[in-house]
């Protein structure tokens, strides 16, 4: 677990250093901070890291489903 979540703190600080802009890193940040906070307990933090890719994932779908609303057509 302390790999794992070492490698998680590696991998925001290289986005944070080479792609600040990215709109995953804040996701990326969430997970490590998960992982930092679980003591050990596995489980636990991939229940955490599921709700979180739940509602990415439900974000994620309604943001593509409002852009290709018909109403908002004229907007653009």
């Amino acid at each position: 677990m302390a790999q794992i979540t070492q490698r998680a703190g590696s991998t925001v600080a290289i986005l944070r250093q080479n792609e600040p802009n990215n709109p995953l890193l804040p996701l990326a940040d969430s997970i490590q901070q998960i992982l930092s906070a679980a003591n050990g307990d596995l489980f636990s933090a991939l229940g955490d890291i599921n709700q979180l890719r739940n509602a990415y994932t439900f974000a994620a779908n309604s943001s593509g489903k409002l852009l290709e609303s018909p109403l908002l057509t004229s907007l653009q």
